[in-house]
């Protein structure tokens, strides 16, 4: 079950790559400078927070519990 709730959540953080530039498009669509650029800021800096990537703690657990 913990498996499938990480598969799942993994598939959730990798949707926000879809979910991102429609919601930047229809925000700049409605006149809302500001919120895009707070939408493009934030998916930006995340990017650069979560490179290269490392492996925390959670992770790891469910790295070992897989195999």
């Amino acid at each position: 079950m913990n498996l499938q709730l990480a598969a799942l959540g993994a598939f959730w953080v990798r949707l926000k790559w879809v979910t991102i530039p429609i919601g930047v498009f229809v925000l700049f669509r409605q006149g809302r400078y500001t919120a895009v650029a707070v939408a493009l800021l934030t998916a930006w800096i995340t990017g650069l927070l979560n490179f290269p990537g490392k492996v925390g703690v959670v992770q790891q657990k469910f790295l070992e519990s897989a195999l």
